[in-house]
């Protein structure tokens, strides 16, 4: 029986994509961080906008905290 050379192209062509999609998704695993740092502050941050009621200074540990605007943290404190 011979085979169609339209379903080995094909063939071809879909191993070639799948390991492409293996090289480029697996490329960076295990080269950074998967939890950044600054996530854990953010949520400390609007945590303390709610408790303190102070909406327009963000502050991080008695210090203002500017990297970010406050609609950001305010965005995170609202309750679902």
């Amino acid at each position: 029986m011979m085979q169609d050379p339209a379903s080995s192209t094909s063939r071809r062509d879909l191993l070639f994509l799948v390991l492409a999609a293996v090289v480029v998704f697996g490329a960076g695993i295990g080269l950074r961080n998967p939890w950044p740092a600054d996530e854990p502050v953010y949520a400390l941050i609007a945590r303390d906008m709610l408790a303190h009621h102070e909406w327009l200074l963000p502050m991080a540990g008695g210090d203002f905290f500017q990297d970010k605007p406050p609609l950001f943290f305010w965005m995170v404190a609202a309750p679902d």
